[in-house]
């Protein structure tokens, strides 16, 4: 696996073209949610043939791994991260009842504090800041998130010492001034995007048991 990874990784730096036609894979899908590997194979002269494999490869070894980010401003969501300081042990189990729970982690302080994100609806906000300081702990500061800023891939920077991430460039998400309802299909079907940007949405709308181009619609206004 090893041997594999370390194969992946010296190819993607040997050639230029292969990494850009790579960043332009989520942008394809953002707009499409679908891409084609010929189109782009050809659009950026390489060979289909290697390009297939090498992301084969990749996507085996997960050396890259493209996952979708729900539009939470049009479904109503706030993303919020806490800083706790966590006075039970199975903190994160009582931090996993919530409904809007999202992540959870110790950080710093020798074990002291914890990282909580929640992305709860803006009505429900104070109901989950109560649950935390009843159940889990004293918070110590919390901050909302009002503005989504997706970095732009830049493959070509994975090859320096340290990440510059003062060089990525940033887009700020366009404000909406409309909220959409969401129901358990776009629950689920942003679930599995999550973990997994490149699940085909015939494959998705199957599980689901839900019409393909149904769902692209849904998928249209509800991820980035």
């Amino acid at each position: 696996m090893k041997k594999e990874k370390e194969a992946a990784i010296k190819a993607l730096r040997k050639d230029g073209r292969v990494r850009k036609l790579l960043t332009e894979i989520p942008k394809e899908l953002s707009e499409k949610f679908t891409f084609s590997l010929r189109d782009l194979a050809k659009r950026h002269n390489i060979s289909y043939g290697k390009t297939s494999k090498l992301i084969e490869r990749l996507y085996r070894n997960k050396v890259l791994v493209i996952k979708a980010i729900p539009n939470y401003h049009v479904l109503g969501l706030k993303p919020i991260f806490l800083i706790v300081k966590p006075e039970i042990e199975n903190w994160l189990d009582k931090a996993f009842k919530m409904t809007y729970f999202k992540f959870g982690s110790w950080i710093y302080g020798n074990g002291k504090y914890a990282l909580i994100t929640l992305i709860p609806p803006l009505d429900k906000i104070k109901n989950h800041l109560s649950y935390v300081e009843a159940n889990i702990g004293k918070i110590k500061e919390y901050h909302i998130l009002n503005r989504l800023l997706p970095a732009a891939p830049n493959l070509d920077y994975l090859f320096e010492a340290k990440t510059p991430w003062n060089k990525l460039p940033m887009r700020e998400a366009r404000e909406v001034l409309y909220r959409i309802v969401f129901d358990k299909i776009d629950i689920e079907s942003l679930s599995r995007l999550e973990q997994d940007g490149l699940t085909k949405i015939t494959d998705l709308a199957r599980d689901l048991k839900i019409n393909r181009k149904t769902l692209e619609y849904r998928l249209r206004t509800r991820v980035r």
